[in-house]
C-alpha cells in the first residue's frame, strides 16, 4: 500500500513539474509574441501544440498565440489553418471559435464569421471576444441598435466583474470604447485611458494593445501630442508592431504630413504586407497627392484580402466619384436616396460607386463608415460640394458616428459658411468635448465673430479692430486687381469672396488663430492660406519678419479664381504656378542655388512627381523646390506657348484633371515633348542661374577637406582661412592660413582679400590697396575680393573707383544683394544724385520683396525730387510690407496731393488719420483735397478741428471761409 503511495505520489510530483515546465513555456511564448519575436514565438507554441500531456487551457492559449503569430505577420490563411485544427482538438473552446471568426471579419468573409460566432456564444454566451465579434458583425448588417447593446455590455461586464487579466482589459476596452463613441458618453473615454489602459499595463508590462488602444482614443480627438508618445510606447515593447505603426501613420495622414504617414504604412507592410489598413494610409496618400496609379494599386491589394471591408470600398467610390467629373452633387443625393420610379437605373447610368453602393446596401443599410470614408476624401480633395453629400447621408443612416458631424462642421468653416458651422460644432462639443480641433474652432469662432467686417461689390473682409486699416486697404486693394484677374483668367467667383486677418487674442498669436483656421491646429508653416472658398492670413501688423501682405492676398485671390474655375479639378503645382506667377516678382535667389543644386545631383521634380514637393517633402528643400519648378514650369509655357499660355492649360484642366490630357488639349503636344522642352529651358536657366551668382562658401569641414587634398593649392588655403574667420574673426590661425595661401600664389584673390580686410580692420588702408592691387587678374571673378576692393577705395576716399568697382560686382553677380546694399551705403555717405541713388534701391528691392527700408527710400527719394509717380508706386510698394509705417502713409497721401489725385489721396489721408500719427499740416492738406473733391461738410469739420487747436491759422480761417460759401 505504501510502495501504491509513493509511485501515485512521485507521480504527482512528475505531472506538476510537467504542468508548471508547459506554463512556463507558454509564458516564454507569448512573452516573444508581444515583443515581435515572432519566429521564437512560433517555435514554442509549436511545441505545445506537438505536446501529447497539454491540459485543455494550455492548448486552446497556445493555438490562440499561434493564430497571432500568422496574423500579426499577414499569414491569415494560415492563422485560420491553425484555429481550424485547434477548434477540432477542443471542440468546446469559444474561445477558438471567436478568434476563428475574427480573423473571417478581418478576410471579409462575413457568412462564416456568422456561424462561428454562433458556435462560440451557444458554447459560452459570456466569452468576451465573441461578444465584441459579434458586435461587430451586427455593425456590418446595419443592425445598429443590437449592435449598440451588445458593445454596452462590455461596460456592465466590467462593473461586474472588475477584470483585472491584461487581456480581458484590452477586450473590454476596444468593446467600451465604441460604445462611448456611439453614445457620446465622454467619461468612458476617460476611463478606458487612464484607468483601464494603465490597470492592462500593470497586469503585463509588455501589453502593447494598451497603449496603442489609449492612443488611438486620443488620435481620434485630435490630441496628437499625448496619442503619439503611446504609440512611440508601443513600439517600445514592440518594434515590428503594425499596429502601432499604422496608428502613427494615420497621425501623420491626420497633420497632412503625408510623406511620414506613407512611411510609417511601409514600415508596417514589412511586418504584415497584408494589412488592411497600412494598405489603405497608401492609398489615401496616393489620393491626397494625386497619384491615382499608386492609390488604385494599393487599394486592389486592400480588396484581395478584404473584399468587404467598408473604408476599402468607400475609397474605391471616392476614387471613381474623383474620376467621373460628370456626376455632380446632385446626382449623388439620388443615388444614394433614389425614388420610387428612379430605382431602376438604366445600365448605362451605372458607375462603380453606383454598383458599390447597390451591392453595399443590400447586406448593410446603413453603412456609416463607408460613406464617412467617401466625404472625408471628397473634402480632401476639396470636392465641397459633393463631399457634403455624404457627410449628410452619413449622419443620416449611423447618427451614431460622430466623425461626419464634426467634420461637416469643418467642411462649412472651409466653405465660409460659418453660422451653420457653428450650429454643428456647439453641437459636437456638447457630445464630445474632448476633441481638440472642435474646441479650437469653435474658440476660433467666437474670435470670428468679434472681427469687423468691410463689405465690397466682390469682397468681404474680416478684422479685428486693431487691423481695421489693413482691412480696409485689403478690400481696397482686391477691388482693384479683380477686374484684372478675373478677365485674364475667364472666371468670376459667384459670391463675394471672403478674407479674414487673424491678430492676437485670447492668449494666442494672429499665427496660431490663422492655422487653427485652417487645419483646427495652432500651427501651420505659411501665413497665408485659402481653402479655394475662403482665404486667412496672418496680420503682418504683428509679425516679427515682415512681409508683402498684398503679394499674399493677390497670391491667394489667385487660388480662388483657378480652384473655383475648374472646380478643384486644377493639380496643386499648376494652382502655385498661376498664383506665384501673379505675385510678379523676381524669383527669389535662394531659387536660383536650390535650382542647381538640385540640377546637379539629378534631382529636379517632374511633373509627374511635383506634387510630391507639396505633399510628400522629404524636406524643406523639397517644398521650396516645388514652388520654385511651378513657377518656372509657367515661365517655360508663356515663353514657349506665348502669354495666353496659362489661360490655355486653366481652360484645359476645367474639362479633364489628367494633366496629360490637358497639356495635349492646350498646347496640342505629348506630355513627353512638353517635358523635353522644360528640361531644355531649365538647362539654359541653370546656366544663367550659374553665371550671376557667386560661388558658394565652403563651411570648415569641406575646406578642410580640399586643404587635405590639395596641400599645395592656394586656394584651399584660403577657403580655410575664410571659413575659421567666419566662425573666429582674424585670430592668430587664421592669419597663418592667410599667409601661407599667399606663399603659394602670391596674387590668389581671396587671399589678398582676406589680407586686405585685416589690414582695413587696422586703419593700414594704403597697404590693404598694396595688396589687393598686387591680386591676380582673376580677382574680378571673386565677389569677397571686390567687396573688400570697394571697401578700400571707400575708406581712401577714392569714391569713383569704389563705385566702379561696386557697380562691376553687380553686372558680375546681379543675384549677390550684398553689392547693391554696399553701393547705396556709398551713395549715402558721398551725398549722389538722387538718380544713382534710385538705381541702387531699385536693384535692392527687386532681391528682397519683403525689404521696407529700400521702398522706403525710394518714396522719399521721388517725393523729394517731385517725381510723384514714383513715390506713390514706391510709398504703396512700403505699405505692402509695413502697413503702418505713418511716414510712407504720409509720403502716399502727400504724392497723391501733389499729383493732382483727389479721389485717391483722400483715401490715403483716411488712412492716415486712422494710424492717429497725423501732424497739423496732414490735417490741412486733407481738408484742401476734401474741398477740391466739394466734400465741403467734412472738410468744414475737418477745419473746424484745427482751428479749436490753433484759432489763429491763417490758412485755415481762410480756407473755411471759402468751404462754407462751397468754393
Amino acid at each position: 500500500m505504501s510502495q501504491v503511495l509513493c509511485i501515485s505520489g512521485l507521480l504527482s510530483i512528475i505531472l506538476g513539474n510537467a504542468l508548471l515546465a508547459n506554463e512556463e513555456l507558454l509564458a516564454e511564448a507569448e512573452t516573444e509574441l508581444q515583443l515581435g519575436d515572432y519566429q521564437d514565438a512560433q517555435k514554442w507554441f509549436q511545441k505545445l501544440i506537438a505536446s501529447d500531456d497539454l491540459n485543455e487551457d494550455l492548448l486552446i492559449s497556445a493555438f490562440f498565440g499561434m493564430s497571432r503569430v500568422h496574423a500579426e505577420q499577414g499569414e491569415y490563411e494560415k492563422a485560420i489553418d491553425v484555429l481550424k485544427r485547434g477548434v477540432n482538438r477542443v471542440e468546446k473552446s469559444s474561445r477558438l471559435w471567436a478568434r476563428l471568426a475574427e480573423i473571417h471579419l478581418e478576410t471579409g468573409e462575413h457568412a462564416q464569421a456568422r456561424r462561428e460566432i454562433r458556435k462560440a456564444l451557444d458554447l459560452d454566451s459570456q466569452d468576451l471576444l465573441a461578444l465584441l465579434v459579434n458586435a461587430h458583425l451586427l455593425t456590418e448588417s446595419g443592425k445598429l441598435e443590437e449592435a449598440t447593446e451588445q458593445f454596452r455590455s462590455f461596460v456592465r461586464i466590467y462593473n461586474r466583474l472588475q477584470p483585472t487579466d491584461w487581456q480581458t482589459l484590452v477586450t473590454i476596452g476596444n468593446g467600451a470604447a465604441v460604445y462611448a463613441r456611439w453614445e457620446s458618453v465622454s467619461q468612458i473615454f476617460r476611463f478606458v485611458v487612464n484607468t483601464l489602459c494603465p490597470d492592462a499595463l500593470n497586469d503585463n508590462g509588455d501589453c502593447w494593445q494598451a497603449y496603442v488602444l489609449s492612443g488611438n482614443l486620443l488620435l481620434e480627438k485630435y490630441n496628437e501630442g499625448q496619442a503619439l508618445p503611446e504609440f512611440q510606447s508601443a513600439l517600445e515593447i514592440n518594434p515590428q508592431c503594425a499596429e502601432a505603426l499604422v496608428s502613427m501613420a494615420h497621425a501623420s495622414l491626420q497633420d497632412s504630413k503625408l510623406d511620414l504617414a506613407e512611411g510609417f504604412a511601409k514600415q508596417a507592410l514589412k511586418t504584415n504586407p497584408n494589412h488592411v489598413n497600412a494598405l489603405l494610409v497608401l492609398a489615401a496618400v496616393g489620393i491626397l497627392s494625386e497619384d491615382e496609379a499608386a492609390a488604385g494599386e494599393s487599394l486592389q491589394k486592400a480588396l484581395k484580402i478584404n473584399p468587404l471591408k467598408q473604408e476599402t470600398l468607400g475609397y474605391f467610390a471616392a476614387f471613381d466619384i474623383l474620376q467621373n467629373r460628370e456626376l455632380t452633387p446632385q446626382q449623388c443625393e439620388q443615388i444614394l436616396s433614389p425614388l420610387e420610379e428612379e430605382e431602376e437605373e438604366e445600365e448605362e447610368a451605372r458607375t462603380e460607386f453606383t454598383e458599390i453602393w447597390t451591392e453595399l446596401t443590400q447586406r448593410n443599410p446603413k453603412p456609416g463608415a463607408f460613406l464617412e470614408t467617401i466625404a472625408a476624401t471628397l473634402d480632401a480633395r476639396r470636392k465641397y460640394d459633393h463631399a457634403e453629400v455624404f457627410y449628410r447621408k452619413a449622419i443620416e443612416v449611423m447618427p451614431q458616428l460622430s466623425g461626419p458631424q464634426t467634420n461637416l462642421g469643418m467642411l462649412y468653416m472651409r466653405t465660409g459658411r460659418v453660422e451653420e458651422a457653428q450650429q454643428i460644432l456647439d453641437s459636437a462639443f456638447e457630445a464630445d468635448p474632448f476633441h481638440v480641433r472642435v474646441s479650437n474652432m469653435r474658440k476660433l469662432i467666437n474670435v470670428l465673430n468679434g472681427y469687423d467686417a468691410i463689405a465690397s461689390d466682390h469682397f468681404v473682409v474680416r478684422a479685428a479692430e486693431s487691423d481695421q486699416l489693413l482691412a480696409k486697404m485689403v478690400s481696397e486693394y482686391l477691388e482693384e486687381i479683380y477686374p484684372e484677374l478675373t478677365e485674364r483668367y475667364g472666371f468670376e467667383p459667384p459670391v463675394r469672396s471672403q478674407f479674414e486677418i487673424y491678430s492676437s487674442a485670447k492668449d494666442q498669436s494672429g499665427h496660431a488663430w490663422f492655422s487653427t483656421r485652417m487645419i483646427g491646429l495652432p500651427w501651420i508653416q505659411t501665413v497665408g492660406a485659402s481653402t479655394g472658398k475662403i482665404v486667412a492670413m496672418t496680420s503682418p501688423n504683428e509679425s516679427e519678419d515682415k512681409f508683402n501682405w498684398m503679394r499674399v492676398i493677390r497670391h491667394e485671390f489667385v487660388h480662388v479664381l483657378t480652384l473655383q474655375k475648374t472646380n478643384f479639378n486644377i493639380p496643386h503645382w499648376f494652382t502655385e504656378a498661376i498664383s506665384v506667377t501673379e505675385e510678379n516678382i523676381a524669383m527669389p535667389v535662394d531659387w536660383h542655388r536650390l535650382l542647381l543644386k538640385r540640377f546637379d545631383n539629378n534631382s529636379l521634380f517632374e511633373l509627374a512627381t511635383i506634387n510630391n514637393g507639396f505633399q510628400k517633402p522629404e524636406g524643406p528643400d523639397d517644398w521650396t523646390l516645388a514652388y520654385c519648378q511651378s513657377f518656372l514650369y509657367a515661365q517655360y509655357m508663356q515663353q514657349e506657348f506665348g502669354e495666353q499660355a496659362l489661360r490655355k492649360l486653366l481652360d484645359a484642366y476645367c474639362v479633364t484633371g489628367v494633366t496629360e490630357e490637358a497639356v495635349q488639349s492646350a498646347f496640342n503636344i505629348p506630355l513627353d515633348t512638353f517635358e523635353t522642352g522644360y528640361r531644355q529651358f531649365i538647362e539654359a536657366k541653370v546656366r544663367s542661374s550659374r553665371n550671376q551668382l557667386p560661388p558658394e562658401v565652403l563651411n570648415f569641414e569641406q575646406a578642410q577637406k580640399l586643404v587635405e587634398e590639395s596641400p599645395e593649392d592656394s586656394a584651399a588655403h584660403a577657403q580655410l582661412a575664410l571659413a575659421m574667420y567666419a566662425a573666429v574673426g582674424f585670430e592668430q590661425p587664421v592669419l597663418e592660413l592667410i599667409e601661407t595661401a599667399l606663399k603659394l600664389d602670391a596674387g590668389d584673390p581671396l587671399a589678398s582679400a582676406l589680407k586686405a580686410s585685416h589690414l582695413l580692420s587696422n586703419d593700414k588702408t594704403d597697404e590693404a590697396l598694396e595688396v589687393l592691387a598686387s591680386s591676380s587678374g582673376s580677382s574680378t571673378q571673386s565677389p569677397i575680393f571686390l567687396r573688400v576692393q570697394a571697401a578700400a577705395f571707400e575708406k581712401a576716399g577714392r569714391i569713383e573707383e569704389a563705385e566702379q568697382v561696386l557697380k562691376l560686382a553687380m553686372a558680375r553677380f546681379p543675384l549677390e544683394p550684398r553689392f547693391p546694399k554696399q553701393l547705396n551705403e556709398l551713395y549715402e555717405l558721398s551725398d549722389a544724385e538722387a538718380e544713382k541713388k534710385a538705381v541702387s534701391l531699385k536693384k535692392l528691392a527687386s532681391l528682397d520683396y519683403d525689404d521696407i527700408s529700400s521702398r522706403k527710400s525710394l518714396a522719399r527719394l521721388y517725393f523729394s525730387t517731385k517725381q510723384y509717380p514714383e513715390a506713390i508706386r514706391w510709398a504703396k510698394e512700403g505699405i505692402a510690407v509695413d502697413a503702418l509705417d505713418a511716414e510712407t502713409h504720409r509720403i502716399l497721401a502727400d504724392s497723391y496731393f501733389k499729383n493732382q489725385q483727389t479721389e485717391q489721396g483722400i483715401s490715403a489721408y483716411e488712412n492716415l488719420l486712422m494710424l492717429d500719427q497725423t501732424t497739423f499740416d496732414d490735417r490741412l492738406q486733407f481738408a484742401k483735397l476734401l474741398r477740391k473733391a466739394k466734400q465741403f461738410d467734412r472738410a468744414k469739420s475737418v477745419l473746424r478741428n484745427l482751428l479749436n487747436e490753433d484759432p489763429d491759422h491763417v490758412e485755415a480761417k481762410t480756407l473755411l471761409k471759402l468751404t462754407e460759401r462751397g468754393l
